[in-house]
């Protein structure tokens, strides 16, 4: 990059390269975090409120539902 007379640019640019990179990473994983929270949320109220022991006892599976 010398030679170029690029030499001062190679810090924005892999600045540049890791925010790209790393942005969407950190996106999918908050996504995937709100949605593990909240079912997480559910199937602890369906505990709390023994809505998981009825389905047992109708015969239902509450892991498919």
């Amino acid at each position: 990059l010398r030679e170029l007379g690029a030499a001062d640019l190679s810090g924005a640019g892999a600045a540049f390269g890791a925010v790209t990179q790393v942005g969407p990473l950190v996106t999918v994983l908050i996504v995937a975090g709100a949605g593990a929270t909240a079912m997480c949320a559910d199937l602890g109220s369906r505990t709390i409120r023994e809505e998981i022991d009825a389905m047992e006892v109708l015969g239902i599976n509450p892991v498919q539902r």
